[in-house]
């Protein structure tokens, strides 16, 4: 029942919040790594980084909001992405940090199985928001916000649909692309 700039300005401040308890647990770094590359890019300034970070964040949890729809599409693109994370966090051996993504794995799949078509549980904002807080949260908590191009290019892709979408809608008058 919120609007979409309320919607906006709660996110915006679970972002914040997100940012600053890893902050204050010494988890964030203002270094921005590359993919593949072990030296990092660039030592960002803090509040560049923690703004840039908020905007990632954001528009990664709106990302994979789009993504969802009736089918539960948000689901089976999240899973691989999640699945990656583990397995990136098992080899570096942050045994504690693996188990989040790994349990999220599991419920992921339990959801597509008891949900397999046709669906009758949807998730929606709740669900798909929560998907896209967790797929930037353990980005970030690995230090590896760049991959969400890589992993998350499926979600890319949807928002650039959604964009194209709307703006040819809006400007023809009605018309779909």
């Amino acid at each position: 029942g919120l609007t979409g700039l309320q919607k906006l300005v709660l996110q915006v401040l679970a972002a914040c919040l997100f940012l600053a308890g890893m902050h204050f647990t010494n988890a964030l770094t203002y270094d921005l790594y590359i993919p593949f590359v072990r030296e990092p890019l660039v030592h960002i300034p803090p509040l560049v980084y923690l703004a840039l970070s908020v905007f990632i964040i954001v528009g990664c949890v709106n990302a994979v909001n789009l993504t969802d729809g009736i089918d539960g599409l948000a689901t089976g693109v999240t899973l691989p992405v999640m699945l990656f994370f583990t397995l990136v966090s098992m080899t570096a051996k942050q045994w504690g940090l693996a188990t989040f993504p790994a349990t999220l794995v599991g419920a992921l799949g339990g959801f597509l199985f008891y949900n397999f078509y046709p669906a009758k549980t949807f998730m929606g904002d709740t669900g798909s928001l929560a998907l896209g807080g967790f797929v930037a949260g353990t980005a970030y908590m690995l230090q590896m916000p760049l991959f969400l191009i890589l992993v998350g290019l499926i979600y890319l892709i949807e928002v650039a649909s959604v964009i194209i979408q709307v703006t040819y809608f809006k400007k023809t008058g009605g018309k779909r692309f």
